[in-house]
């Protein structure tokens, strides 16, 4: 009976984290990184719906990094509403990363107690304590939690000893996001080679055999992102994939030197914290593995730092190995934690390890849910809960107008940064910042569609901080640049800010709100569309 109260005591805790996560930093559903996977499930399911958007078709020609879980989406997609089945997936997937959280954290600290507190103030409070914008878990479903959470798995299943089996859920990783399980695993071949205990033979062919295993789990993904990586080369220079990969679109993952300086602090001061509590208490059980592993990840660091930030090196700047700090929260905020549980007194201690607690936990976790089911409508949970991205009435009007309207192939340009369009109005667009195809001529492609819309020339760095000056740009282009600009897209409506219009243009206004204004290209020619890179093909222009 103990037994099934612990487990419901478990389960309540989870769905207490789950809650307070999404309390503290919202669930959205369709804007963000999920334009780059949901505007092609979505037209999966029905082939009607964005068929003339250059980034959705693009994954009918090659086999991209999303591919798995956009299948995974499809597939549930079938079954449930879109929206209900991304809900659902997120919310399991969440509990999994939680649960396989506190397992990794409760073996390293040999505590249940701390593993719980860890989890907790990881995901509630460290979470954005990391290098490179990287998290453990997101207000929103992407590739990288399930990956993470397959790569705890693995931590896990590494940390007791089974470094053979741990090989496996990595190479599943890759499936889901193929830097996650690179990453954790080429870190836990490294630590096999330079810090088992083993005679040095011994370690070599140990590592050998994790790294074969993992690659042998992983190849049915990586053998078609290679092929197809190679298949797209684009015949332009390294250094120019270089800035429009790192530079231009990315520099908050890849370069140290464009990290915020928020960033730096937050990180800097989790590890001065976890030193002073490592040097105040006993060390836990898993002190070495955490030390090694810290240890070797800063050497990676470093030396992507001074790859990438100095040398610029391509191939480097590609495996992202700050993304390795998303797994540094939980080790020093567990210090703090271990610390702390050791200096309570003994009797505190032991009501914090009765078991009673676990049913208040189960009541309390799935109380919360219920209560807010109820309040759903509140302002406080209408502004967390956001489907469409920030609660926006005026934007949700115009993808309805859009969406039921117009015709289901029309082409729009809409502001480079609105990331919501595509899942929202279900139209094909030409291109958006946050969509990027991560193949070398799709990156080009991309690059010369966002000049196009903008003209905006080549800043020295770019990222979220090129917003305002995109935004700008893309206002102010004139009628002439949009006749222009139709004829090589096929562009039909041009979407606009009421706000920020420096001058309204002279075509048929074909929306408006308070917010915004659609207009629509009167006549426009047959087009020359694009066919990938090398030129354009013929394609049949939307009706008048």
């Amino acid at each position: 009976m103990s037994r099934w109260i612990l487990r419901l005591g478990h389960l309540g805790f989870l769905a207490l984290i789950l809650w307070g996560f999404v309390a503290r930093f919202g669930y959205t559903y369709g804007w963000g990184d999920q334009d780059e996977v949901l505007p092609v499930v979505l037209h999966r399911l029905d082939p009607d719906l964005l068929g003339a958007d250059w980034f959705v078709t693009l994954y009918s020609e090659a086999f991209g990094v999303r591919e798995v879980f956009i299948r995974i989406l499809t597939w549930l997609g079938g079954w449930l509403s879109l929206p209900v089945a991304v809900a659902l997936l997120y919310g399991l997937v969440f509990l999994a990363l939680a649960h396989l959280l506190w397992r990794w954290t409760a073996t390293l600290f040999g505590s249940s107690e701390v593993a719980y507190g860890t989890t907790a103030l990881t995901l509630w409070g460290t979470l954005t304590f990391t290098l490179g914008g990287n998290r453990l878990a997101y207000s929103m479903l992407v590739p990288e939690m399930p990956a993470v959470a397959l790569a705890l798995l693995g931590l896990l299943a590494y940390v007791r000893g089974r470094w053979l089996l741990a090989a496996i859920p990595l190479g599943l990783a890759c499936w889901l996001h193929p830097l996650v399980g690179l990453q954790v695993g080429g870190l836990l071949g490294l630590l096999t080679l330079l810090t088992s205990s083993h005679p040095p033979l011994h370690r070599l062919l140990y590592a050998l055999a994790f790294g074969a295993v993992a690659l042998a789990v992983a190849a049915p993904v990586l053998w078609p992102l290679w092929l197809t990586q190679q298949a797209w080369r684009a015949p332009v220079s390294a250094e120019s994939l270089f800035y429009i990969l790192v530079q231009f679109r990315n520099p908050h993952h890849y370069l140290a030197f464009a990290f915020p300086a928020l960033q730096w602090g937050k990180f800097t001061l989790l590890v001065l914290f976890a030193l002073l509590a490592r040097s105040l208490q006993p060390r836990p059980p898993g002190d070495t593995f955490m030390r090694n592993f810290l240890l070797l990840s800063a050497l990676l660091w470093i030396f992507s730092l001074v790859s990438v930030d100095l040398l610029g090196w391509l191939p480097v700047a590609r495996m992202q190995w700050f993304k390795l700090s998303l797994f540094a929260p939980p080790l020093l905020t567990g210090y703090g934690v271990f610390w702390l549980w050791n200096t309570l007194p003994e009797a505190f201690a032991r009501l914090l390890r009765w078991r009673g607690w676990a049913i208040g936990a189960f009541l309390l976790g799935t109380g919360l849910w219920i209560w807010t089911g109820i309040r759903h409508a509140d302002p406080f949970w209408q502004r967390r809960l956001a489907w469409q991205g920030p609660h926006d009435p005026h934007f949700a009007d115009l993808a309805r107008w859009a969406r039921t309207q117009t015709e289901a192939e029309a082409v729009f340009a809409v502001p480079p940064f609105e990331s919501r369009w595509r899942t929202a109005a279900r139209r094909a667009t030409v291109v958006t910042f946050q969509a990027f195809p991560y193949l070398d001529r799709a990156m080009v492609d991309w690059y010369e569609r966002i000049q196009a819309l903008t003209r905006i020339g080549e800043p020295p760095i770019g990222g979220y901080r090129l917003e305002p000056m995109l935004t700008r740009s893309y206002h102010a282009l004139q009628e002439a640049e949009w006749l222009e600009l139709a004829q090589r897209y096929g562009i039909r409506y041009i979407v606009r800010q009421r706000h920020r219009e420096m001058s309204l243009l002279r075509f048929p206004v074909a929306y408006e709100n308070p917010d915004w204004v659609a207009y629509r290209i009167p006549s426009p020619s047959p087009l020359e569309g694009r066919s990938g890179w090398l030129g354009y093909r013929k394609t049949t222009p939307a009706p008048p």
